[in-house]
């Protein structure tokens, strides 16, 4: 009888061509795999799959790129290349653990005071960031332009390469490890100043630019422009130009999104207005919603509220959003209510009492460790409690949520100012010129927050995964990045 040839299984592949296979996966794949035997934990962490992996994480832009570039990498050891996305999910290490110096003095005279058997207490932990690079960029600051010019702020891109800066509402573009302007932005209309930006990374050193901006001759008019950038040549094309809600506020806009095809800019009004552009198509769409809205990938999430007080966090396809409209030399003629998006699988949010939602209460990552998964951090006032959900969002044939914690802030924060994708809260004091970094395991021990150097109160950013924060002062603009 002719036997049948067996059909190859995954484990008679040679080596090499597992390690391939598993350079294809994302990193909780490999992980994954790595848990399944001796043999494949053996092959899940030799150095060349990791170098692998670190390296699609820097194209990719969730890890800071090196002055060295990938030559940089080559010297490092498969453990210092765990500790590279170590760092993406839990942040740098001085921002959640004592200084090892002083935690190891401090545990030297423990030792020293059991042998002598004399009672003492010792210090609180330390509270100071230790600073791992500080990079300062030399701008020729501007005169400001018109009666309220926007305040200089600055933005780290991912990947670390570069930085956007608003000087005196003109936004440029600088090189951060070559200190020199690449690029500065020229508004399409005469006496116009640039209020909020925001930027997306693409293939081949590119990027999408949004600016929001306002006339300041009369009638004063606000418009939004998304142009294409080429860092290598400097060179930016205009994509659409749109106008936006016009209003009497002197800074209209409130905060503005960049996310593949589409841009999100909200704006200042008694009933919160949000305009989606579909650069691409040259579309928009305007959304009448008292809640918050951030975008990913060909969704919407965003929170809303029931008359039975129930409120909900939820995703919706982009796609499915009614009233999509051309963009014109109009202002937009759409208004979509919140009760007319669909929702996807919506997470009921558990609220003591009405809740009062910050300037910027949402925030949401793209998970570089697996693919399809988001991590969600929601911000809240309730009564005197400050609450922060933190959920993961699954988008992949279906929209689901989990709910994986529900932290309350120390009453000595006053406000949230920003959040990275490790947990970690960028937190204003009461006095609200001090900023403290605030650790996920541990946000009611407030000794274990870590004092922030007094910044420009206006222009600090906090980039999503590298931990480095950005800000301007009278002369330059500084990058800090940390332990």
């Amino acid at each position: 009888m002719e036997t049948i040839p067996r059909k190859p299984k995954f484990l008679d592949l040679v080596e090499d061509v597992v390690i391939l296979i598993l350079s294809s996966c994302d990193i909780a794949a490999v992980l994954a795999v790595g848990q399944t035997n001796k043999y494949l934990n053996r092959l899940a962490f030799t150095r060349y799959l990791w170098f692998t992996l670190v390296k699609q994480l820097v194209q990719r832009n969730f890890i800071d790129s090196h002055p060295h570039g990938d030559a940089y990498l080559e010297g490092l050891t498969t453990q210092q290349l765990i500790e590279q996305v170590k760092r993406i999910a839990h942040g740098p290490k001085c921002w959640t653990d004592p200084n090892p110096q002083t935690e190891n003095l401090l545990r030297r005279t423990v030792n020293r005071v059991k042998q002598t058997i004399v009672p003492t207490q010792l210090s609180p932990r330390p509270s100071a960031l230790v600073k791992s690079q500080q990079i300062e960029l030399h701008p020729e600051i501007g005169t400001p332009f018109g009666p309220f010019p926007g305040r200089n702020r600055t933005r780290l891109l991912p990947g670390g390469k570069y930085v956007l800066y608003l000087n005196e509402g003109r936004l440029e573009c600088w090189s951060v490890f070559e200190d020199r302007i690449i690029w500065r932005h020229v508004c399409s209309m005469e006496q116009t100043t640039v209020l909020e930006f925001d930027a997306e990374m693409l293939e081949g050193d590119r990027a999408v630019v949004a600016t929001c901006q306002r006339t300041w001759s009369q009638p004063q008019i606000n418009y939004i422009e998304i142009s294409t950038l080429d860092f290598k040549s400097g060179v930016s094309d205009l994509a659409l130009v749109s106008r936006a809600l016009d209003s009497s506020f002197h800074t209209p806009y409130t905060e503005c999104t960049v996310c593949g095809d589409f841009v999100a800019v909200k704006f200042v009004t008694m009933l919160r207005k949000v305009l989606l552009i579909n650069w691409r198509t040259r579309t928009r769409v305007m959304i009448s919603i008292y809640d918050i809205v951030a975008l990913i990938p060909s969704y919407l999430v965003f929170t809303t509220s029931y008359a039975s007080g129930e409120h909900v966090l939820a995703a919706s396809p982009l796609s499915s959003i009614p009233l999509w409209e051309p963009v014109t030399e109009d202002p937009p003629s759409s208004d979509v209510s919140a009760e007319d998006i669909p929702l996807r699988h919506a997470e009921v949010l558990s609220l003591q009492g009405p809740p009062i939602w910050p300037e910027r209460p949402l925030w949401v990552f793209q998970n570089p460790l697996q693919d399809g998964l988001f991590r969600v951090w929601l911000y809240a006032r309730v009564q005197d409690s400050q609450l922060l959900y933190h959920y993961t969002l699954k988008v992949r044939s279906t929209v689901s949520w989990r709910l994986v914690s529900l932290t309350q802030l120390p009453s000595t924060i006053y406000a949230v100012a920003a959040m990275s994708f490790s947990g970690h809260t960028l937190g204003r004091k009461e006095s609200y010129q001090e900023l403290q970094i605030i650790p996920p395991a541990s946000r009611k021990d407030a000794a274990r927050n870590r004092d922030v150097d007094d910044f420009e109160i206006f222009s600090l950013s906090l980039s999503r995964y590298s931990g480095a924060l950005s800000y301007s002062t009278r002369q330059d603009i500084v990058i800090v990045y940390y332990d």
